[in-house]
């Protein structure tokens, strides 16, 4: 994400990832996701929630489990 990019809201953040605010709090709080506190509200980069999503897909293996 260039520098110049805003930072994504927590409500934006999950919405993007279409998960709670209790979620998007866990994943903050065990580090899988980095926060950026800003004005006391948290911020989020958006490369760094790609980056997040990338690591956690699912092999074609895997997905026989689900």
């Amino acid at each position: 994400m260039p520098d110049n990019e805003p930072l994504l809201t927590t409500r934006e953040t999950m919405q993007y990832l279409n998960v709670s605010r209790t979620t998007l709090w866990h994943m903050v709080k065990t580090g899988a996701i980095p926060a950026y506190r800003l004005g006391g509200e948290l911020r989020y980069k958006k490369e760094e929630i790609d980056a997040y999503i990338l690591r956690n897909r699912v092999s074609p293996e895997e997905q026989d489990d689900a």
